[in-house]
């Protein structure tokens, strides 16, 4: 897996890792108080629909995507979340990777 060079806007402060993009779904974490013998699959869709309703005009369901790598988790630049607008993301705080063995910029 290639690994990325990247600074801090700020600090200047360098780092090199591999970065990974992670998904999340609005409320996906209500299944973390839950063990699979606590409460079966169905009621756990249900608990979640019931508490996404209504999650937008449109039924959206927003899905948001995020950047990961060692000491870094941040939003993926360039996201609109309805509600929020633009957040801040990867891009607010660092600098734009590149590859740690040919210098091209992340694409």
């Amino acid at each position: 897996m290639p690994r990325w060079r990247f600074r801090h806007k700020q600090t200047g402060h360098e780092r090199l890792t591999s970065l990974v993009a992670q998904w999340r779904v609005m409320g996906d974490e209500m299944s973390d108080n839950y063990t699979p013998a606590e409460i079966s699959a169905e009621d756990l869709l249900a608990k979640w629909v019931n508490c996404l309703r209504p999650p937008s005009d449109r039924d959206i369901i927003p899905i948001s995507w995020f950047v990961s790598g060692d000491e870094t988790f941040e939003m993926m630049p360039f996201q609109y979340i309805q509600g929020f607008g633009r957040p801040p993301d990867f891009l607010t705080h660092f600098e734009w990777p590149t590859d740690e063995k040919t210098g091209a910029r992340l694409n």
